[in-house]
């Protein structure tokens, strides 16, 4: 993970490697059914923050999942599974403490030729100059963790950011 920052922008790079083999016993959090595969993937992405004044922030990020996945946990009949995931976002210093963010997200999935929408909102509040918390609502059936692509994603969420 590498993190660059000037006066007006900031970016992140980040790439992640998996080789997922759930236990026999592990279950979805969602369905509660047997979790039956295994996967290898590759994962990338790049967010991109731009200062367009003091109170306004424009941003996007892209991602790429590059794996293969199989069947059953016991089988090796990996087939290819490629998702593309596309971000822009707009955060808003609306008075002292407070920010609001808004996001339109893209997730694609190459196989499928399958593209989902949605977007996400919420307020955060800044408490000194290294930590904020927030609560939003996530419109979307996915997250922008490509590590986890299930469609349970929506609902409410609370956040925390802290930098150093």
């Amino acid at each position: 993970m590498a993190e660059f920052s000037s006066t007006s922008s900031r970016s992140l790079a980040k790439y992640t490697g998996h080789y997922d083999l759930p236990t026999s016993s592990a279950v979805s959090a969602t369905s509660g059914a047997a979790v039956d595969y295994k996967q290898r993937t590759h994962i990338v992405s790049a967010d991109v923050l731009y200062d367009l004044n003091k109170n306004i922030t424009i941003g996007g990020k892209y991602g790429l999942k590059m794996g293969e996945r199989t069947t059953s946990r016991t089988t090796n009949d990996f087939y290819k599974s490629t998702l593309h995931l596309g971000v822009v976002r707009a955060d808003f210093h609306v008075v002292k403490n407070w920010d609001a963010v808004v996001e339109g997200r893209m997730l694609f999935e190459q196989e499928t030729d399958t593209v989902r929408y949605g977007a996400l909102a919420a307020v955060y509040r800044h408490f000194g100059d290294n930590l904020k918390v927030g609560v939003g609502y996530n419109f979307a059936s996915f997250s922008d963790d490509l590590t986890n692509v299930e469609a349970d994603a929506h609902g409410v969420f609370i956040n925390a950011v802290s930098k150093f």
